[in-house]
């Protein structure tokens, strides 16, 4: 732990030193480091369901009468043409992973209007729904939240 903490102090003073300490890090050859693919199929069949349905969210967005919330200019553009791909089946997983990272890496702003603006807390708001209509317990919501965290 001692060791992160020195890394994490030293980010920005000197990338290239910093960056030869963390190779123990990726020591074995998979990189899963936030915002690339990652290598491991056979555990991302575990994780995949949350974003899953922020996919689905995001693309049900635009028809308006079911749920709406206002999206960014580009992040409308990368859903829209992840649709477009859905439809030709031609790139899907490159534009998977381009409205992914869109999403996972805009600043989402809360507004009077929009007091929920992100996507992700909106999905998971939907997913720990209980049949009820109440939330489920903290202890059954932490799966939802490691899984994306994995996922991102």
């Amino acid at each position: 732990m001692a060791k992160l903490s020195r890394l994490t102090e030293m980010v920005g003073q000197n990338s290239e030193h910093v960056h030869s300490m963390t190779d123990f890090l990726t020591s074995s050859g998979i990189n899963n480091t936030p915002l690339h693919r990652h290598q491991n199929a056979n555990s991302m069949v575990k994780y995949v369901a949350p974003v899953i349905s922020l996919l689905c969210l995001v693309l049900q967005n635009q028809n308006q009468e079911h749920y709406f919330m206002p999206l960014p200019t580009q992040t409308q553009e990368a859903i829209h043409n992840l649709k477009t791909s859905l439809i030709s089946g031609n790139n899907v997983s490159t534009y998977i992973h381009k409205a992914l990272t869109n999403l996972w890496t805009e600043k989402w702003n809360k507004r009077e209007d929009n007091p929920v603006p992100c996507p992700m807390e909106q999905t998971l708001a939907l997913l720990i729904l209980d049949k009820n209509g109440g939330h489920q317990e903290p202890h059954n919501v932490t799966g939802y939240i490691a899984k994306l965290e994995y996922c991102i």
